[in-house]
């Protein structure tokens, strides 16, 4: 059986004492942090779980990401807008069985994007909205009953779209949650892990949605 990459648990944790630091943090002015001296620069960080609803075997794993940008906004308008640069690994796992015949199929993607993304200012409370453009590159394994070994790599165009909330705990720290959906702009005729492991692919779509929790740090 495969076993789960420990680098997963270990980035969970240091996502985890992020949120400790900044729940510890010196609370912001009583004006709101929209209102002290603005801030251009975004640095982000963020773990959750991963689901490939675009593969057959319905994997789900863990992903890591990290993203960094600038951007602004306008006095008396509650609209920021930023440009931003993200990398993500992530991780999925699934076993299926089909007949006599058991596999353990492993599917690792590495995201490369850069995304607009449009913010809401309500007083602490941030909603925003992200559209990307990038690549996204597959490594795709299947150990069949515990025996054979099939691998395939694939890249290709994808396009990013992502949402959610912030809440700004003073003027250097916000918390957040960040749902994201890859999809990729092609995909090939048969996905070779799914057939040498027989599970029939009946998706669309070759892609996956991720849930993270986030720490975003302002400069």
């Amino acid at each position: 059986m495969l076993q789960r990459p420990r680098r997963c648990a270990r980035s969970a944790c240091f996502v985890a004492v992020l949120f400790i630091a900044g729940l510890g943090a010196e609370p912001a002015a009583a004006d709101g942090p929209e209102r002290s001296e603005p801030t251009w620069l975004l640095a982000e960080v963020g773990v959750g779980p991963v689901f490939g609803t675009g593969f057959p075997e319905d994997p789900v794993g863990f992903g890591v990401r990290t993203q960094f940008g600038f951007g602004g906004g306008f006095d008396d308008v509650p609209l920021r807008f930023y440009l931003l640069a993200s990398l993500q690994y992530s991780e999925m796992y699934a076993s299926t069985q089909s007949g006599t015949l058991t596999s353990d199929i492993t599917r690792r993607v590495f995201d490369v994007a850069a995304h607009v993304r449009t913010m809401l200012v309500l007083e602490r409370v941030r909603l925003f909205f992200d559209l990307g453009l990038g690549g996204s590159f597959l490594g795709s394994a299947a150990w069949v009953n515990d025996r054979d070994r099939f691998e395939t790599d694939a890249s290709r165009f994808a396009v990013f779209v992502s949402g959610g909330l912030t809440y700004r705990l003073n003027r250097l720290i916000s918390l957040g949650l960040l749902v994201e959906t890859c999809i990729p702009t092609a995909r090939p005729e048969s996905d070779f892990v799914s057939a040498v492991s027989r599970v029939k692919d009946d998706h669309d779509l070759l892609g996956w949605t991720s849930l993270l929790l986030t720490s975003s740090f302002h400069f």
